[in-house]
């Protein structure tokens, strides 16, 4: 199994970076924030929605856990 920090920048520990992954509620748009994935689907349902929408960077939502601990792949 990959680990999804594999696939990241090398400075991903610095950015902020917005993504989607699948939950058991399907697509879920997250922000990876100070190494930690957050689900942010209660501020804006899509990336697209999250992106028009202001305060973007102080999003909260449910913190999933950190980026090293998410796997890619069956």
């Amino acid at each position: 199994m990959t680990r999804a920090a594999d696939f990241l920048p090398h400075d991903w520990r610095d950015a902020l970076l917005l993504g989607r992954i699948q939950t058991a509620d399907g697509p879920t748009p997250v922000l990876l924030r100070s190494g930690r994935i957050f689900d942010i689907s209660q501020f804006a349902p899509t990336t697209a929605d999250a992106l028009a929408r202001e305060g973007l960077a102080e999003a909260a939502g449910e913190d999933l856990g950190a980026v090293e601990d998410l796997h890619v792949g069956s």
